[in-house]
């Protein structure tokens, strides 16, 4: 009925071009599967929208589902993360992100053109989803930081030491700098200590270490030290 006579169910006006709906915009109350069902409708009826944030809630996976599909036949809604055109730094750390999130940033972060740095330190992704993530950021042409791991000047191999302990970098951090590091040949000490790393990441970086003998360290350690 609300779709048919073109009733807003969440709130969204006729001529809005922009919503926000993570938590941190609407007191930190998280959005349910239930309630995406309700915005569906009301994206299908405002024709004016073009940027929607919806990253943060509790969807499943039918819901992300539903939401991308959504997006693929309306060209007008450009985002559903939030991310402007000619945005060049987007931070989403202490979102508290997790898995489903990586299903609709993903997809934004590999094409976007102008995003230069990103942050999503602070989420609760790992395993596949953060594998996934990596691999967006991976395939950015545009990335040069990601949670402070300098991919530009890792591609450029212009470095010999990192000292990145203490930076809340997690798994999808992890994954990148693992990757970065794989191909480099310059890079002799990595220091990832008192991160928010889990075994499995842990363990990523420790077989590129050991596929790399001149990478000596993953914990700062000098040859002088004793």
């Amino acid at each position: 009925v609300a779709k048919e006579k073109g009733i807003s169910l969440c709130g969204i006006k006729p001529e809005q071009t922009e919503a926000d709906f993570t938590p941190r915009k609407n007191g930190w109350n998280k959005m349910e599967p239930a309630d995406a069902i309700l915005l569906t409708v009301d994206l299908a009826i405002r024709g004016s929208l073009t940027s929607v944030s919806l990253l943060a809630n509790q969807f499943d996976d039918e819901t992300i589902a539903m939401l991308l599909k959504l997006k693929e036949e309306k060209p007008m809604l450009l985002t559903l993360c939030g991310l402007k055109l000619d945005q060049t730094e987007a931070d989403f750390s202490w979102m508290r992100l997790g898995p489903a999130d990586t299903k609709l940033l993903a997809p934004e972060i590999a094409v976007h053109a102008d995003l230069t740095k990103l942050d999503t330190r602070g989420s609760d992704i790992s395993g596949e989803a953060a594998e996934g993530l990596a691999k967006a950021v991976l395939d950015s042409k545009s990335l040069l930081e990601f949670g402070e791991v300098p991919m530009k000047e890792l591609r450029a191999d212009e470095l010999t030491t990192l000292k990145l302990n203490s930076k809340r970098l997690g798994p999808p951090e992890a994954h990148v700098l693992a990757s970065l590091i794989a191909v480099t040949g310059s890079v002799t000490s990595v220091n990832v200590l008192s991160n928010r790393l889990d075994v499995e990441s842990a363990d990523v970086l420790l077989k590129v270490k050991a596929d790399k003998p001149n990478l000596r360290t993953l914990c700062g350690l000098t040859h002088e030290e004793t």
